[in-house]
This record gives structure tokens, C-alpha cells and sequence, in this order.
């Protein structure tokens, strides 16, 4: 059950605060609106609590869940993203090209997770705090629903529609994100380079290896030959 538990949060993180905004609204209206109510004041009054109560532990929540994300890598939160959050304006300001395979990539989810839960537990929202701050709050519990029986993509299926795509090969995984912006600048450096090569090898033939050349005129600087 661990596992679940910090999958529904991550689901339910782009949502929190309006989730406790909604609950700050109902607080208020069913004081206003206590007048009307069959129930004892008592009653009345232990609703309006419950709803502030939850709000704060959204609030808390979201909180600690940011605090978390800013601790991650650039790569970390695109997969958190990617999986879980699934934001427009996010997904566009980091792509859609991943440095791995496939199967690396669930692996490198699974390995996020856990990690995820970790730093969770140890800002004090374990799997028992969790159930016992929103064990019965409806969205959440439609949310762990969802992942219980399998059916994890509907939870994300009316957010932003993004691909992927990944190497086929995973001889390029180990540098990560920035391996990944490194790939797709020494496509177009590379032929740069080898042009820019032959330029010296003709400009260059008969100078001695240790004469420096003169400075270009334009751009006043000067070549060492090593």
C-alpha cells in the first residue's frame, strides 16, 4: 500500500491547492448557511471545522510535496511530470526527447517513487498519516481506486496529451538530461568541427608546430598550434 499512497498524491498534486481553496469555500458556506441546517449547532459547527481542518492538510501537503520537487534533478522532475502531473506548460519547456530506453525509463520511474515516499515519510506523511488525513476524502480515494484496479491512465486521461520518445539503444543513458541537450547540439557541431578542421589543416601546412599565426583580422585573435 506505500506505493499507492505517494502515487495518489503525485496524481493529485497539480490540484491541491484549488482542492483546498474548494474546502476553504464549503467552510465558509456552511456557516452562512448554518441557519438552515437540521443538525445541532454543535454539529453545524463540527462540520465547518472539518472542512478548515482538511483545507490546512491540503495546504500541508502541497507544501511539502513542493519542497520535495525543488530537491530533484531537472530529469527527476520531468518524469514526475511526464508520469504524474502532467502540465502543459511543463512538459513544453522540457521536450520530449529522453536520453534512455524504454525499459529504462520504468525503471528510473520506480526508482523515483521510492525515492518520493522516502522524503514523504521523513517530512512526516507516511502511509498511516496519509489514511488518517484523507481516508475518507472522496477525490483521493477515487484516485487510489483508479490505481488499485489498474486503470492509472484514466487518471491522467483529460490532462495534456504528450509523447515520448526514447532511444532504442541504452549505451547513452548515463548523462542523463544533459546528455540529452548534449546529443541534439553535436548534431549540428560535429560536421561544424570536421569543416572547421580541414580549414586549419590547409591554413596551417608548413608553419611550424609551435609558431603561433597571425592574429584574424577579424576577430583579433591569435591561434596557438599544439
Amino acid at each position: 500500500m506505500k506505493k499507492q499512497y505517494v502515487k495518489v498524491i503525485l496524481y493529485a498534486y497539480p490540484y491541491l491547492c484549488g482542492l483546498a481553496d474548494a474546502s476553504r469555500v464549503a467552510a465558509s458556506n456552511k456557516a452562512v448557511l448554518s441557519f438552515r441546517s437540521y443538525a445541532s449547532a454543535f454539529d453545524a459547527a463540527l462540520e465547518v471545522a472539518e472542512e478548515i481542518v482538511l483545507a490546512e492538510r491540503l495546504e500541508s501537503l502541497s507544501a511539502r510535496l513542493g519542497v520535495i520537487l525543488s530537491s530533484l534533478s531537472e530529469e527527476e522532475r520531468f518524469l514526475l511530470e511526464y508520469k504524474y502531473f502532467r502540465r502543459r506548460r511543463e512538459l513544453a519547456r522540457f521536450g520530449a526527447d529522453l536520453p534512455y530506453s524504454e525499459r529504462s525509463y520504468f525503471r528510473r520511474q520506480s526508482a523515483l517513487l521510492q525515492r518520493v515516499g522516502s522524503l514523504l515519510t521523513a517530512g512526516g506523511w507516511t502511509d498511516k498519516a496519509f489514511f488518517e488525513a484523507f481516508g475518507e476524502y472522496a477525490p483521493f480515494m477515487r484516485i487510489l481506486q483508479a490505481i488499485m484496479a489498474g486503470e492509472e491512465n484514466r487518471i491522467t486521461a483529460k490532462r495534456t496529451v504528450a509523447g515520448v520518445r526514447f532511444q532504442k539503444s541504452e549505451r547513452s543513458e548515463s548523462g542523463g538530461m544533459g546528455a540529452r541537450r548534449f546529443a541534439r547540439n553535436t548534431k549540428i557541431a560535429m560536421p561544424a568541427i570536421a569543416a572547421h578542421a580541414r580549414q586549419m589543416t590547409t591554413i596551417c601546412t608548413g608553419v611550424s608546430p609551435c609558431e603561433p599565426l597571425s592574429p584574424s583580422p577579424d576577430t583579433g585573435a591569435s591561434v596557438m598550434l599544439k
